[in-house]
């Protein structure tokens, strides 16, 4: 579980997540998520193609 805000803010979080459910399947889905990114394994990217797929990135953005 991650940390921040006020105590106040997470009681308030944890009091909606109770009683919404369409939250409450968007943070399963994201716990799904996390544990799958963690499963991955760290690839080596040739500095050129990296920049390449930034390059791409960034004008797709504008």
């Amino acid at each position: 579980e991650e940390g921040g805000g006020s105590a106040a803010a997470r009681l308030g979080l944890r009091a909606h997540l109770a009683l919404c459910r369409r939250c409450q399947r968007y943070v399963e889905q994201m716990k799904h998520v996390r544990l799958a990114l963690s499963a991955l394994r760290e690839e080596t990217v040739a500095p050129a193609s990296l920049e390449r797929a930034l390059a791409t990135f960034r004008r797709e953005d504008r």
